[in-house]
């Protein structure tokens, strides 16, 4: 396959670290990854307000505070005071220590010692093994490192990130790890952020649940995950609300009598291929449907295969043609 090469054009140019392309561009959301473009486009020659940003993405100021707390935490932007935001893009070699000595694998962790003596990384760690009723392992002890130097989180929004996953049956280190990163792409910096953020999830999980006829507090812990990646398929990939979800889960129940996720998955992923956004989506296709059958169907309600009114009709195959005499010969003849 041929390779793809820009024309060397005289044009007016927005430089990108390349940090950001390799490591940091393919997690991030697309939303986040537009402001960051903006950000690098206007920031060094103007200070741009959050209510300018929004207007030129079209989007809310809400989302714009978001992405840029979600790339402040991750160290490459730096903001500053005033009516406007200055943007200042970090040197991938004043990251490159940082990420060497937090990066998942445990050969990596080169100065983990000096990170425990800090005051909060010590104290942290302390209440992580207290959550987790066990000696920290050297794994779990750089990943704790990585929210607090990597993903920028305070003392107390760690705490109440390992309590919110223990609570919930989960103390595998990579599963609160996803759920950390998560938080930094939603630009989750605060600790009540977090409460209300995990408040609306669990709601969302017992509706669900609910709707299936399953009480989530006696689900297995894989069944509570899957149902959990269930959701964000459902709302972030196919980005359906929470009352199609609950209407695709209606006819899954109605249909077979029985909670089935994949079920449930199949429906919504045709509602999604054949676009549908809203409701009213929903009933137009169930209408086209219903207009669709009826017309299988002759006035006495007999299926029409073929040209047929009522009766089967093969074009293809030629008939035979006996009369009684015919038949009466042929028997006669056996």
């Amino acid at each position: 396959m041929k390779k793809i090469k820009l024309a060397n054009k005289k044009i007016d140019v927005t430089i990108l670290p390349n940090i950001f392309i390799d490591k940091y561009m393919k997690n991030a959301n697309g939303e986040f990854i537009k402001v960051y473009l903006l950000l690098m486009r206007y920031g060094d020659e103007n200070a741009l307000s959050i209510d300018e940003m929004a207007d030129f993405l079209e989007c809310t100021e809400k989302d714009v505070l978001r992405a840029i707390s979600y790339w402040k935490n991750l160290g490459l932007i730096e903001v500053s005071g005033g009516s406007g935001i200055d943007v200042a893009s970090n040197a991938p070699e004043e990251k490159k220590k940082t990420e060497e000595a937090t990066v998942v694998k445990e050969d990596s962790y080169l100065d983990i010692n000096e990170y425990k003596n800090k005051k909060e990384i010590s104290q942290i760690l302390r209440i992580a093994e207290a959550y987790m009723g066990k000696p920290l392992s050297r794994k779990e002890t750089g990943e704790i490192i990585y929210f607090k130097e990597n993903l920028g989180m305070s003392l107390d929004l760690m705490d109440y990130l390992l309590q919110y996953c223990v609570e919930s049956n989960h103390k595998n280190i990579d599963y609160i790890k996803k759920v950390a990163e998560n938080w930094a792409k939603e630009g989750i910096s605060t600790e009540a952020e977090a409460k209300a953020m995990s408040f609306a999830y669990k709601n969302k999980n017992l509706a669900v649940a609910k709707a299936f006829g399953l009480s989530v507090d006696r689900l297995s812990p894989a069944e509570r995950e899957q149902l959990e990646k269930y959701i964000m398929t459902w709302e972030v990939t196919y980005k359906f609300n929470m009352d199609i979800i609950l209407e695709a889960i209606n006819r899954t129940m109605t249909q077979i009598h029985t909670p089935s996720f994949e079920y449930t998955d199949s429906i919504l992923r045709k509602w999604k291929n054949a676009g549908v956004k809203t409701y009213s989506d929903i009933e137009n296709l169930d209408t086209l449907h219903s207009k669709n059958t009826k017309e299988q169907y002759d006035k006495n309600g007999n299926l029409k295969i073929g040209m047929g009114k009522g009766t089967l009709a093969c074009n293809n195959f030629k008939g035979l043609n006996y009369s009684d005499d015919d038949l009466d010969k042929k028997l006669l003849d056996l």
